[in-house]
């Protein structure tokens, strides 16, 4: 009988100790070293929650969103590419963090504020002119 038992409470710390050892979150990781992990996919571009990447006007201001592929280097520079209505065109520059990584300074976007930076998500709001209107826009990629 305290043999059953002891193989129960073992089976129970093991199971207990397997599930707080997943960690799904590194908490040693910085934003900056999430932003530089991987290439971005464009996904979407929300101007008052409706996604507008597929309107003529926002893809003449920005490109086809859902084309670009966007990676950031440790480096401080960045490859964007992007089909627009002149075909497939690609950017290259600077981009740095400011000093609490929330906003994101380059060439493409100019200053950004970060909305979301997850291992999957980079979602980040700009503004785009359209007919001498600016609007805020929240831009979203994926991995």
């Amino acid at each position: 009988m305290n043999k059953k038992i002891l193989l129960t409470h073992l089976f129970l710390l093991f199971t207990l100790a397997f599930f707080t050892a997943c960690d799904k979150e590194d908490p040693d990781l910085t934003k900056t070293d999430i932003l530089v992990a991987e290439t971005w996919k464009g996904d979407q571009v929300l101007v008052n929650g409706v996604d507008v990447s597929d309107r003529q006007e926002v893809i003449n201001e920005v490109g086809r969103i859902k084309t670009a592929h966007m990676k950031f280097d440790r480096n401080g520079t960045y490859r964007a590419t992007y089909e627009s209505n002149e075909g497939q065109e690609e950017e290259t520059g600077t981009w740095e963090f400011n000093e609490d990584e929330t906003t994101i300074t380059f060439d493409l976007y100019g200053e950004v504020n970060v909305v979301r930076l997850t291992d999957r998500n980079l979602d980040f709001m700009a503004k785009i002119p359209f007919q001498g209107v600016i609007f805020d826009a929240e831009v979203k990629f994926v991995k």
